[in-house]
């Protein structure tokens, strides 16, 4: 098991994260939701503690114990004062590695994922980010909802979900990230003892290798609703292409800041939108660029036709050096104030060695910085260009609309 240590001796407190290589990725259509539901039933009791003393003693310390499941990770993870970091860390790796799964919990498990499942589904961000990756990558595992759908949540049972724990949970598949004041010798010393009876798997762990294939479209979901919701997804970079840093700084050029492109000219110019958000979303083999907001059905044809215009005007014309100039400055920035919350670097780095970035701030930084005006433009190119994969999720009222495409 690898550890990541960033001492941070003048915080008061302590964030501890065990991450781990189980995510919606890593499951088949048989079993997508699964890694979700496996989240949940950690906390749902260990040979050591019940599911009430969990919470007791998350409650006693006065911290922040929670998780997610990611299309490409788990992360448990705990924030306490420095003073209880040796009691988080025995609360948190005993969630971890010594589940009981007990059938009766399972069950009632169900029942608030399902919950969980109509919550997502009743929200109409949700229900369009769901929608267009869903549809955009049909064939790619990334394109698999993270909750999973009711038929297999009903289908899990108990042995389903150990087979599945006992290939993802090893050491050799999980990273621990602390950031704060620590002791460096007790916290290495705790790990030890805690994972010394690990057993190394026998399971051959693969990394998925399924090759990206975007598939475009406009897929409506009539509702009524309010407002319409909007997502647009676009080819982009995946983690590891260089290329990456300029779709990101794209991103923030487009909708960053209240001077980016689309937001000065949505809302402040016009008014037709309270937000409006793009975004590079990178994954080990592939990536997604998406633009998002919610707006009035009436007001369709013209939030269209200016994010149509300012797209188009990227291609034709690029971006400018002062347009550049901020959002680095705004990356960096973003950066360094990161940089002052345990629970950020934790997190930060936690990902960073699972995901295998061999590169720290410094290294992030000059590859924003050596990003120019050209770059940005190509990777505008990239993502707009080819209209036949573009993909574009609409739900509310969407008979009055006839043409949601962005691009063309």
């Amino acid at each position: 098991m690898r550890v990541v240590l960033n001492s941070m001796p003048y915080m008061k407190s302590v964030s501890i994260g065990i991450f781990i290589k189980s995510g919606s990725v890593y499951e088949s259509e048989r079993n997508n939701g699964i890694a979700h539901f496996i989240e949940h039933m950690l906390f749902k009791g260990t040979t050591n503690r019940t599911a009430l003393k969990i919470s007791e003693e998350t409650d006693e310390l006065g911290g922040t114990l929670n998780a997610y499941t990611a299309e490409e990770c788990t992360c448990l993870y705990i924030k306490v004062l420095a003073e209880d970091t040796l009691h988080a860390l025995d609360l948190l790796f005993d969630i971890a590695l010594n589940p009981v799964f007990e059938a009766e919990a399972i069950e009632n498990e169900k029942k608030v994922i399902l919950e969980e499942i109509s919550g997502a589904e009743d929200n109409p961000e949700d229900a369009a980010q769901e929608m267009l990756m869903s549809n955009m990558f049909k064939c790619h595992p990334v394109g698999m909802p993270v909750l999973g759908s009711e038929k297999n949540v009903l289908s899990f049972n108990r042995d389903a979900l150990i087979e599945f724990y006992r290939k993802h949970y090893i050491p050799e598949n999980m990273i621990v990230s602390v950031a704060g004041c620590f002791d460096e010798t007790k916290i290495i010393d705790i790990i030890r003892e805690k994972t010394k009876s690990l057993e190394k798997s026998t399971f051959i762990y693969h990394e998925p290798t399924v090759p990206a294939v975007i598939s475009g479209g406009v897929y409506r979901c009539e509702r009524d609703i309010g407002q319409l919701q909007l997502v647009a997804g676009y080819p982009c970079a995946s983690r590891f292409d260089e290329s990456l840093y300029a779709f990101i700084l794209l991103s923030g050029i487009l909708s960053g800041d209240s001077s980016s492109r689309l937001f000065r000219r949505l809302r402040e110019e016009n008014g037709l939108v309270y937000n409006v958000d793009a975004s590079a979303m990178e994954y080990a083999s592939t990536g997604a660029f998406v633009l998002s907001t919610g707006f009035s059905a009436e007001n369709a044809d013209k939030v269209i036709s200016i994010m149509r215009s300012e797209i188009n005007d990227i291609l034709q014309n690029g971006v400018t050096q002062a347009e550049l100039a901020r959002t680095k400055r705004n990356i960096i920035a973003a950066f360094e104030l990161e940089s002052e919350s345990t629970m950020s670097v934790m997190s930060i780095w936690g990902k960073r060695m699972l995901y295998g970035i061999e590169l720290d701030n410094s290294d992030i930084k000059d590859k924003y910085m050596r990003v120019t005006v050209d770059d940005v433009k190509q990777a505008a190119i990239s993502a707009f260009a080819d209209k036949a994969k573009e993909a574009v999720a609409v739900v509310g009222d969407c008979g009055k609309t006839e043409n949601f495409s962005i691009i063309g």
